[in-house]
């Protein structure tokens, strides 16, 4: 799935798939981390990884900004806290948050789109 109109449009790709592996919350950093660097460097990206919490019935998210979508005035940690409403935080360049009921997973990972695109408004 990609968040875009009828038509091919290379740049903007947004595929969620939310993760149910366990494991701890590093590997969804790396992860985050692993993809991000795979991003082109001149082309603003901004990757999230979602995953349910350990059997806890919540959720965790991880985004991760590269420098060209940090120069464009994306910024992880005000991602984060928009996201999740105040509930996580971090870097510029890598933030992650929590308190998501898992069943909310999806569609919070689907919001993300329309998020980035509003935050990098000007004003």
């Amino acid at each position: 799935m990609t968040a875009r109109g009828p038509g091919p449009d290379p740049t903007r790709t947004f595929a969620p798939l939310p993760l149910r592996p366990p494991g701890a919350r590093l590997a969804h950093r790396a992860l985050a981390l692993a993809v991000r660097d795979l991003l082109p460097a001149r082309r603003p990206g901004v990757v999230a990884v979602g995953a349910e919490a350990g059997g806890s019935g919540g959720a965790v998210v991880v985004m991760a900004v590269n420098a060209a979508a940090r120069t464009a005035g994306q910024d992880a940690a005000a991602l984060v806290e928009l996201l999740l409403h105040g509930r996580g935080g971090g870097s510029p360049d890598l933030a992650q948050g929590g308190g998501l009921p898992a069943g909310q997973l999806p569609q919070t990972l689907a919001s993300i789109p329309a998020l980035v695109v509003d935050s990098a408004r000007p004003g």
